[in-house]
């Protein structure tokens, strides 16, 4: 690893940069103790986790690891795999993923590795710090490397979610849960609208009080709906950015 010093010094010397700004980037090498890839490819990877605030705290949604790389990017993966947060074991692979990794071999699973659980704990940790009171959802982007896990990169992760919440069904049972308990512990109950009256004073045929209009177009006739809430007050709630 290149020192600040030696940098400058080596950016002083090229007559290219004289008296001009430079950004220099280090390039991230994985493991070279741990197999993460299958044979004949390199060990370029990325663990991408997945991390939610929930009423009892943070926890990790899901890790899948995305490796067999064609380039030294990772965006070139063409295997993707599931993996264990805490026994940090491969449990399958990612054909629910996409149709591209539907076939795809799987000669990892039940390979071990080591890193995942201490990458986990971090990615917690760094959620749990963020003040911010609508990023319900992070993905995180990290490699294993022979230091430890590095980190590249946090997203809101509103359109990676979910694909995740269909894994099992006790998982989807939780997501139900989760949004139930949320729901009550933040929504106000609206107050009743007072119904409208005639000229002559007189109720009109308002089934309810507490129904309400939503827009309607010039000339159609008006639908009453009741209040309601849904899956996205979770993942995206009004006003929040969206995940690109």
């Amino acid at each position: 690893m290149c020192r600040p010093l030696q940098v400058h010094a080596a950016l002083a010397a090229d007559a290219e940069y004289v008296g001009r700004p430079a950004l220099a980037c280090e390039l991230v090498r994985p493991t070279s103790t741990t197999k993460v890839s299958s044979d004949g490819f390199g060990a370029v990877h990325s663990l991408d986790i997945l991390t939610m605030r929930t009423g009892a705290g943070v926890k990790v949604l899901s890790v899948v690891l995305w490796t067999d790389c064609e380039t030294w990017s990772s965006h070139s993966a063409t295997a993707g795999y599931l993996v264990d947060a805490d026994s940090e074991e491969v449990l399958a692979p990612a054909k629910w993923y996409s149709p591209h990794f539907a076939t795809q071999p799987s000669p990892l699973v039940g390979a071990k590795l080591p890193g995942v659980r201490e990458a986990c704990a971090k990615a917690i940790a760094a959620h749990e710090a963020c003040e911010l009171p609508w990023l319900t959802t992070v993905g995180w982007d990290c490699m294993l490397t022979d230091d430890g896990p590095t980190f590249f990169e946090g997203n809101v992760a509103a359109h990676r979610t979910p694909r995740r919440m269909f894994l099992s069904w006790g998982l989807l049972q939780e997501f139900i849960r989760e949004v139930a308990a949320r729901d009550s512990r933040t929504r106000t109950p609206p107050r009743p609208r007072p119904r409208p009256r005639t000229r002559d004073g007189r109720l009109t045929r308002s089934s309810s009080p507490w129904q309400c209009r939503g827009p309607r177009a010039p000339g159609a006739k008006g639908r009453s709906i009741s209040p309601t809430s849904s899956m996205a007050t979770l993942l995206t709630p009004p006003g929040s950015p969206r995940d690109t």
